[in-house]
């Protein structure tokens, strides 16, 4: 066998192997002897087959299982050869038929040279898991929302009410805004629609929100509205519109009664109780946040500061793995996975900027690992485990039998355990804060599929 290595790009080579007519006539002898010594033909003993008539009958079995045999020992060749052709992972292969031998060629992406970043110097920003008295009224507010009551009224919209409205919005040239922008109905023409009076951090059109205060049913009117120079829809920046509307009907809400009931169902016994457990979910809240954006700050300087070239294979791998989470966050959510067959390549598209940097600076946190000698131990893959199927919302037992099934999903598991926990050992060096750190999902692949 004469094998030659050829250089395709800075990431990626290609090995042949070529295996001559003596080296595959002695495969073909001791094949064709295995089918003589298990073949079973009638009018023969088992294993007294003619070799002429096991060559005549099996021919292309033969052949078939010739090259299968000399292809595996390409591969067997090239794993062993692994550190010698600093190779990452075998791509493609190919094979052809010459008149004096047979060739393989395996493609294979380079193993990139990381260097380590200084990654005990990581500016990170800094959060504070304070929660102020305004947060747990705001979300006590959001609660007995929950559990409210709307009753019909006949008066004037007071601010707080719930109003169904109908409107309609034209920009001042006369363009009607429904035409303008056809894909933000919200801003165009609603027919039937809720809105909060006077709530002027709802998203929707202020013009009407506002607007309806000190009206009642039946009522039509118009008002003003000017959008920002920023305004995040840019055919409607900067710009000035009328809204007609129409009050159709209007509700008083009615806070539920906060009495042994209602506590009981956040297992407290009193409204200072409700405080208390509104405050620790808000400050558990925010520490999650602030450490999701300080592995996010750690991910993008990782990724900033590798000068490596990103071999394409790790990248598609990386990618295909970003828009299934996508698209398995958006079924979760009820929308049909069919409906993304005709988008796939614009959400590949899309991702792809996210699966370069999640792929620099995953193999930049391997190498940290090493230096540093991370390991990880079943604790942290339950931990993992727990955190997978509580946001893929399936049973443990399922998601087991599919480690148990799949090598490359107990490989995927274990990367982003060990990932993850140079994570928090870099958030904890660079963190001023000495409190020890929350286990929080990994960036971006735990927030994936919510993220859409």
């Amino acid at each position: 066998m004469k094998k030659e290595i050829n250089t395709i790009s800075n990431t990626r080579s290609s090995v042949s192997f070529c295996f001559l007519r003596d080296e595959i006539a002695s495969k073909k002898d001791a094949i064709v002897s295995e089918f003589c010594a298990t073949a079973n033909l009638p009018g023969f003993r088992k294993g007294k087959v003619p070799k002429g008539i096991i060559l005549s009958k099996f021919s292309s079995d033969i052949d078939a299982r010739v090259k299968s045999v000399l292809v595996n020992e390409a591969f067997e060749n090239i794993q062993r050869s692994a550190d010698e052709l600093n190779l990452l992972t075998v791509v493609d292969y190919s094979t052809e038929d010459l008149e004096d031998g047979f060739v393989c060629k395996l493609a294979f992406d380079l193993r990139p040279n990381v260097g380590l970043p200084d990654y005990e110097n990581i500016a990170l920003t800094a959060f504070s898991d304070e929660v102020t008295a305004g947060e747990v009224n705001s979300e006590l507010d959001h609660i007995k929302k929950q559990h409210s009551s709307y009753n019909l009224v006949e008066r004037d919209v007071k601010a707080g009410d719930y109003v169904k409205v109908s409107y309609d919005g034209v920009l001042e040239d006369g363009v009607a805004i429904v035409d303008a922008v056809p894909n933000h109905k919200i801003y165009g023409k609603q027919t039937n629609t809720w809105e909060e009076a006077g709530n002027a951090e709802i998203y929707g059109v202020q013009a009407v929100i506002q607007g309806v205060i000190g009206r009642k049913t039946g009522d039509k009117d118009e008002g003003e509205e000017v959008f920002p120079e920023d305004f995040s829809i840019p055919e409607l920046a900067g710009k000035k519109a009328i809204y007609t509307f129409e009050i159709l009907e209007v509700r008083e809400r009615i806070d539920p009664e906060l009495n042994e009931e209602f506590f009981k169902q956040y297992g407290v016994d009193s409204i200072d109780g409700l405080r208390e457990r509104i405050g620790e979910h808000l400050a558990r809240r925010k520490r999650t946040q602030g450490l999701l954006k300080q592995r996010d700050e750690i991910v993008h300087f990782l990724a900033d500061s590798a000068k490596f070239e990103l071999p394409g294979s790790v990248v598609d791998k990386e990618l295909q793995s970003l828009v299934q989470a996508f698209i398995d966050g958006q079924v979760r959510k009820g929308i049909p996975a069919k409906y993304f067959e005709v988008y796939v390549d614009e959400i590949s598209k899309n991702l792809l900027p996210v699966a370069e940097i999640r792929t620099k600076a995953g193999m930049v946190l391997d190498k940290i690992a090493e230096a540093e000698k991370t390991e990880i131990d079943n604790k942290d893959i339950e931990a993992m485990i727990i955190q997978d199927v509580t946001i893929k919302k399936i049973k443990v037992d399922q998601y087991v039998r599919d480690l148990k099934n799949d090598r490359d999903k107990l490989v995927d598991l274990r990367t982003r355990t060990l990932r993850g926990k140079v994570l928090d050992f870099l958030i904890k060096t660079n963190s001023k804060e000495t409190a020890e750190i929350e286990k929080t999902p990994e960036t971006t692949r735990g927030q994936e599929e919510e993220s859409e």
